[in-house]
């Protein structure tokens, strides 16, 4: 096959563009790890002091009652890395992906089975469970069909997110009232 000049450029400069969004996913992974480490250290000190439940792997408190009695959702958001479960109406857990959340930079990571996704966190209101994500960049590693349709569904749904709440020690990530995500803390 012979190419152009132009064509060669092209590719060239595809080739830096993957290698420079490799680059910059590496650097967020160290970060990642970095962040990882302090959360673990920050929630060893949470159980310590806090009056919480375990379960399940999800940490919740023990939900406070309103003025009618009735129990009062509870919308405590866990930093850290959590195993995605279900993604709209089916199971993935065989895939791998993962979501961490790092929500003192306001940003999060993911994995889709193939590829990176990376994005900011543009709203977290914990006392409404009020939760809004945008997808930012990815890696772009050549994904097998089902690999392919699973993570643009994955940044589809991470997009539409604006609610959050757990559910049995699951914490499950909404648009609206439509259930998109649920996520298993990982141990």
């Amino acid at each position: 096959m012979h190419c152009t000049i132009k064509q060669r450029n092209i590719m060239k400069i595809t080739t830096l563009l993957s290698i420079l969004a490799s680059s910059t996913i590496l650097l967020s992974g160290c970060t990642v790890l970095l962040d990882n480490t302090q959360t673990s250290e920050s929630k060893e000190k949470r159980s310590k002091v806090s009056t919480s439940t375990k379960t399940r792997g999800a940490t919740q408190k023990k939900p406070s009652k309103d003025s009618r009695g009735n129990k009062k959702k509870d919308f405590t958001l866990n930093q850290g890395n959590y195993n995605v479960v279900w993604l709209d109406g089916d199971s993935c857990s065989q895939k791998g992906a993962t979501l961490n959340l790092m929500l003192s930079e306001k940003k999060f990571a993911a994995f889709s089975g193939c590829n990176h996704i990376n994005g900011s966190i543009t709203n977290v209101a914990k006392e409404s469970g009020k939760l809004g994500m945008e997808v930012e960049l990815q890696t772009m590693r050549m994904c097998d069909d089902d690999e392919s349709k699973f993570e643009n569904e994955m940044k589809r749904k991470l997009d539409e997110v604006t609610d959050y709440e757990y559910i049995n020690g699951t914490l499950v990530l909404k648009n609206k009232n439509k259930e998109l995500f649920h996520l298993k803390e990982k141990n």
